[in-house]
């Protein structure tokens, strides 16, 4: 059976028709008639009715099917047209926001590219002759290393931000996704990724502590490195200053995780299920005006998902002796683990 769905502005809703079907469309308006079918040149049933919310054409090979169930059939196929509608919209205004939230972040990851460059390289000294400001750039670079250093960094973690917001789309929310199951070294993806907030740990006083793992699994790059971008930068933010991070490698007869220790932001035991949900974010990091848009976890869920992976957030899993309480926001022991399935 062939279905097409139009809402009152003859807009498509759905359609399974095939090409060459647009005559019988356009020509037929009973809702129930017997044709031979121009393209096959079977005999076929097609029916069309309409009301206030669009319309729905029907063509079905079925000899068996009378005029009184074609016109049952449209009758039912009308009665969801609002649903069907509402259905479209939901799905519009859902790939508007995906497509706004994209936009927003590389517009705001571009923004703070020129300005970090900016900082280094005064906008007036970008305006001479290409030989004259390179060598302006070049003096500038070797006058300043350790100013230029932090702006590599900073560009860096800005363009990983920026691909990593295209992976989310084009991963969650194109037409057409595309994911690569490759064997790929879980602790090289991990470094890769982590090379970009080195400066913002750097500023925060945070020592890195790296466990050793060989072990392989198969996953999609583009995938893991975005959620790792999510992860770190969600520690980053919430992390103590002056403290340890540390990462370890873990592994089973069927797994391999990654784990994050930290001492950070409380999580109360109420907020657990919501800090996975879109849109939500917690109460301690609100009440610093540091919160992102709700998206980082709920993000990364989805995406270690498409590689038949998940994250677990494991809150005060170990006590701490004396309380931590740095402006009036109390931190615990908290720690995050990604799991993956070993490489077979």
């Amino acid at each position: 059976m062939l279905l097409h769905i139009q809402d009152e502005n003859k807009i498509t809703i759905y359609s399974s028709l095939q090409s060459g079907c647009n005559d019988c469309l356009l020509n037929f308006t009973k809702e129930s008639q017997l044709i031979r079918c121009p393209n096959t040149g079977n005999r076929l049933r097609v029916g069309k009715k309409a009301n206030i919310y669009g319309s729905v054409f029907v063509c079905c090979e079925d000899r068996r099917k009378s005029g009184r169930r074609m016109k049952d059939l449209l009758e039912l196929y009308c009665s969801f047209l609002p649903s069907f509608k509402e259905f479209r919209d939901t799905i519009l205004i859902n790939h508007q926001t995906q497509f706004k939230r994209l936009l927003h972040n590389l517009v705001t990851c571009n923004a703070h590219i020129g300005q970090h460059i900016y900082s280094l390289l005064p906008e007036d000294q970008l305006t001479k002759a290409g030989t004259e400001v390179r060598n302006t750039a070049s003096e500038i670079i070797k006058s300043k290393p350790n100013e230029a250093a932090r702006v590599l960094l900073k560009v860096l973690k800005n363009s990983n931000h920026m691909q990593a917001e295209f992976t989310v789309f084009n991963k969650l929310y194109a037409k057409d996704v595309s994911i690569e199951l490759k064997s790929h070294s879980l602790h090289k993806i991990l470094l890769v990724v982590l090379n970009s907030f080195w400066y913002d740990f750097i500023v925060n006083s945070v020592e890195i502590q790296i466990g050793k793992c060989y072990e392989k699994v198969e996953v999609d790059y583009e995938t893991i490195a975005a959620a790792l971008t999510h992860v770190l930068d969600n520690i980053t933010k919430y992390i103590a200053h002056g403290s340890d991070l540390i990462i370890t490698f873990k592994t089973t007869k069927r797994t391999v995780k990654i784990i994050f220790e930290m001492i950070s932001m409380r999580v109360e035991d109420i907020e657990l299920k919501k800090i996975f949900n879109e849109g939500y974010s917690g109460k301690y990091p609100s009440e610093k005006s540091i919160a992102g848009n709700g998206i980082g976890f709920f993000m990364v869920r989805k995406l270690l998902a498409l590689n038949n992976s998940e994250i677990r957030f494991i809150p005060r899993y170990q006590e701490i002796e004396t309380e931590i309480n740095i402006d009036g926001i109390p931190y615990d022991n908290n720690r995050v683990e990604l799991i993956f399935k070993r490489k077979k």
